[in-house]
């Protein structure tokens, strides 16, 4: 019970910290500040879900990933390199951000995290296996259905 305490106590010093620290910043800087703090909160709490996919061809798939506990959503592209076999390569399909737009760069700053990348990319790459469109065999090579 003191340990919860104490661990309250101290969220509560460093948000009067975090205030008092952020009233010493101008205006340009307390807005980059914000979004750098909701992006880390995303961040640290990060656990997405595969929503929807997106079919180019049977070596192109786009996995729309949701975080479970916050707003962020973003696709995932997953393709094979070799023509539907052995190996698949992924990335955030949104690469261009608006540098004046919050909703931009707080996306931005969340997917450049390698972590929050990590786990989009596998819970695509299980959101295609669940959905029988791809499936993986037993010397490690991939393959589309």
């Amino acid at each position: 019970m003191i340990k919860n305490f104490n661990i309250f106590i101290n969220e509560k010093l460093l948000d009067k910290m975090v205030a008092k620290s952020r009233e010493d910043l101008t205006s340009e800087q307390q807005w980059e500040f914000d979004i750098i703090i909701e992006a880390e909160k995303i961040i640290s709490n990060f656990e997405p879900e595969g929503i929807k996919v997106e079919i180019s061809d049977k070596t192109s798939f786009s996995v729309l990933i949701k975080d479970k506990n916050s707003e962020f959503e973003g696709w995932v592209d997953i393709y094979f390199d070799t023509h539907g076999a052995i190996d698949i390569n992924s990335e955030w399909n949104q690469y261009i951000f608006n540098n004046t737009n919050s909703n931009d760069i707080l996306k931005q700053k969340i997917q450049d995290n390698i972590d929050v990348y990590d786990s989009a990319t596998d819970e695509a790459l299980y959101k295609l296996k669940k959905d029988k469109l791809i499936y993986q065999n037993d010397n490690g090579e991939w393959f589309s259905t």
